[in-house]
Formats: structure tokens, C-alpha cells, sequence
């Protein structure tokens, strides 16, 4: 697999989306923002997007200064093992107020809970985890319009930082059962031994995804309780099988939308798993609650939060319902994996679908022969030109699988917010 030269990539994708920073030992290191050229493909950021990969790109790891502003206030940064789960990654906190960095790293980064607010984190491809497989979530989200993904940017790390870091990871959890352990030893050797996928071209660096910390997500526990694979089992994948309209399940009405968006979310989630090759994706889906509610004739969505009685009674002056969204939350183990979607056939009989996700999953197989298109997934996202194959042999398959049950009458594209009144 090739190594990442970024110095190249900030000039093909353009200066201002490329950020520098300096390590203690006077490494250069970059992050760059992976949207701009995105764009051009017709790919839709939001403006909170935009935002997080500039606030991603601004966290400098080493500095002590006061540099991320929360809420009108402005924080030091901390970095330090992640020590719970089993993939082995750096995570960017906060720093509390009443603590300076210095007593952050000495006291906190050896506890699982930690007196900081968590922003980031950094992974890199070592066990089930492969930076394209973040990124490519991100953007192949937003070209969907499928599922809410943390967004990622693609970040390097001064190598003797990240050692220093996975030595860290190898004490704090050498009481610890489970993978983590494991795989921190793992990571610490192949940061030492210079593995191809990891490190830059000139070896001082490693590089991999920084990707956002979602926040105030709950556990989608209505897709859990029968194993890796009971996602083609649960009562969801019951009701997208059923055969005829929807309207046979339950009437197109406004009062049914939380019904409807669960099964928009379950059928998107398994296109963008299937295109992916998502091998991990039991126990890694959550969700945000929101408002929704008609205004002028058009569906309006407000985050959701606890304890906000006033806003609670706005909400229902205006006829609002709460509803679970889906986030995919933890997406690196794809692409260089088994593809347990397509393997388990979870797309089999499947008969409805939402008819905006079909028509970009449509443009999604055109662009894949785009050469232009191709090229920015090689250099901006970092895909092989195996995982491109693979994604590319994907795309086809979920495209045809779904095609075919719209063109013989059995699949329907009846998951649309717009039809429920």
C-alpha cells in the first residue's frame, strides 16, 4: 500500500485546507481538511461540518496555550491513550479549568474517566481499524445523505510522540483484560518497526484520522440481543421486509415519522455497511433525539436535549413529536475487512427503501468510474487502489440488489419523510 506524502496532498487539495503544526522535537506535522475538493462532486457539508474539520484542524497537540473555544470559552488540550473498547487510539480532551495541562497529563491520562471533556480522537490502521474506512464514512455519508457519521479529517503525528503515547497505552492497561492491551502492544511494534500503512514516507511521522467525539448519544439498544449478525433478525429488518407499501404497516401520518425514520436509518445503514464492508457494526450505533415538527408545508428538525422545559413547550405549541435519528459512531473497521452486510445477506428481501438514497446510491456507482473522483479518494482519503476495486465491486452489488426488487415491482421507495402528513 502507498505511504502518504503529505505535503503533496495539501497542494493538490489546496493551501488553506491544509493546517501545520510543530512537535516538541521539532517534527512537522499537517491535517487537512478532506471536503474541499468533495464539493465538487456535489457532495453536501453542513455548516456544522465545515466547522469541525476546522476545529479539528486547529488542535495542536503540544501547545499549552488557551486554543479551543467552547461555549465562549477557551481550553487547553491534552492528549492521552485511550485506555476502554478495544481499538488503541490517542484522545484529544479539554482541559478542565481547574486543572493546568501539566496536572492533565500527570494526574488523568492513566484513568478510564477523566476530568476533561473528550473532542477527538486519533486512529490510525492497526487491529479493526483503517483510516480510509473514516473517512470514507464521513464523505460517503454526505454524499448519500445517509446515517450521521462523525466527521473525520486526515491528520499526521510525530512518530516519537505516538510511541511515547503507546507505551503509555501498554502500561495504563497491563492490568486490563480483552483486546486493548493486545492491541496497544501491537500498535507500540509497529510504530517501532515502521509498518508501511502507519508511517510516512520519511518514517518520522505516523498518520491517520482525527475524528470528532460525538456527544449525548444514547445506545440504539432496538438493535441489539441476538449476536453480531441479529441485525438481519430484530424487528426492523421484520418490517422492511414486509411485501406492498408502507402504508400496509402503518398510515402515512405525521404522528408515524419516528416509525418511518427508524426503518429510512435501518435501510440506509445497511447501503452505506454494504459499500463499505463493514465488518464491525454491532454494539457501534447510537442515536440523537430531536424535535419535528411543519412549518410552511416543510419538515423542520431541532436537536433534542433533557431539561429544557421551555423549549419543551414551544416545541409542542408548534405540533412537534421526538424522534431517534441513527449514528454510526465507530466506523473504522470497514473496507479492509469482511463484509458482514453483504456476506450475512442482509439486503436480501428487503423491500423498502427511501428513493432519495437510492438515487444517490445511483450517482455513487457513477461517480466510482469518475477518474477525477477516483483520484480524490486515493490521495485525499487515502484508499488503495484495492479498496477502491472493492468499494467500486460493492456499490454495484447494493445498487443492482435494490434495482432489481424496484424493476420487478417487489421493492419500494417508500421511506419518504415528505409523504407522511
Amino acid at each position: 500500500m502507498k505511504t502518504l506524502i503529505f505535503i503533496a496532498i495539501a497542494l493538490l487539495s489546496g493551501v488553506a485546507a491544509a493546517s501545520e503544526f510543530t512537535s516538541l522535537t521539532g517534527v512537522n506535522e499537517l491535517c487537512l481538511t478532506t471536503s474541499e475538493i468533495g464539493q465538487k462532486f456535489g457532495i453536501e457539508y453542513s455548516k456544522s461540518d465545515l466547522k469541525a474539520e476546522k476545529k479539528l484542524c486547529s488542535m495542536d497537540f503540544y501547545s499549552s496555550e488557551l486554543q479551543y473555544k467552547k461555549k465562549g470559552v477557551k481550553y487547553s488540550l491534552a492528549v492521552c491513550p485511550k485506555l476502554k473498547n478495544t481499538s488503541p487510539a490517542l484522545e484529544v480532551f479539554a482541559v478542565d479549568s481547574d486543572l493546568t495541562k501539566e496536572q492533565f497529563l500527570n494526574e488523568e491520562c492513566s484513568k478510564v474517566q477523566k476530568r476533561g471533556s473528550k473532542l477527538a480522537k486519533y486512529k490510525v490502521s492497526t487491529s479493526c481499524s483503517y483510516t480510509p474506512s473514516i473517512l470514507g464514512y464521513y464523505h460517503f455519508s454526505r454524499l448519500l445523505n445517509i446515517g450521521q457519521v462523525p466527521v473525520g479529517v486526515l491528520r499526521s503525528v510525530d512518530k516519537s510522540f505516538h510511541i511515547a503515547q503507546a507505551e503509555l497505552g501498554v502500561k495504563y492497561t497491563a492490568h486490563m483484560s480483552g483486546w486493548l492491551p493486545k492491541n496497544w502492544s501491537t500498535l507500540l511494534k509497529q510504530l517501532n518497526n515502521g509498518r508501511e500503512r502507519i508511517t510516512h514516507i520519511d518514517g518520522d511521522k505516523s498518520y491517520g484520522a482525527l475524528v470528532q467525539n460525538p456527544k449525548g448519544e444514547e445506545l440504539y439498544r432496538d438493535l441489539y440481543g441476538s449476536g453480531v449478525s441479529g441485525y438481519t433478525k430484530h424487528a426492523l429488518a421484520k418490517l422492511a421486509k414486509k411485501r406492498g407499501g408502507i402504508e400496509k404497516q402503518f398510515s402515512k401520518t405525521f404522528s408515524n415519522l419516528p416509525k418511518l425514520f427508524a426503518l429510512k436509518d435501518y435501510t440506509d445503514m445497511l447501503i452505506v455497511d454494504g459499500i463499505l464492508s463493514q465488518f464491525d457494526r454491532y454494539g457501534n450505533v447510537d442515536y440523537w433525539k430531536y424535535y419535528y415538527y411543519k412549518e410552511a408545508g416543510e419538515l423542520v428538525r431541532k436537536k433534542y436535549k433533557e431539561g429544557r422545559p421551555e423549549v419543551d413547550a414551544a416545541m409542542n405549541a408548534k405540533g412537534a413529536i421526538v424522534l431517534k435519528r441513527m449514528l454510526l459512531k465507530d466506523n473504522d473497521c470497514g473496507i479492509a475487512f469482511r463484509n458482514r452486510t453483504l456476506d450475512d445477506k442482509a439486503l436480501k428481501k428487503i423491500r423498502h427503501f427511501s428513493k432519495e438514497s437510492f438515487e444517490r446510491l445511483k450517482n455513487l456507482v457513477g461517480l466510482l468510474s469518475n477518474p477525477e473522483f477516483i483520484s480524490w479518494l486515493s490521495i485525499d482519503l487515502q484508499f488503495s487502489q484495492k479498496d477502491i476495486a472493492l468499494v467500486q465491486a460493492n456499490a454495484k452489488t447494493v445498487f443492482e440488489l435494490i434495482n432489481s426488487g424496484v424493476e420487478s415491482g417487489k421493492v419500494k421507495l417508500d421511506l419518504n419523510p415528505e409523504d407522511f402528513n
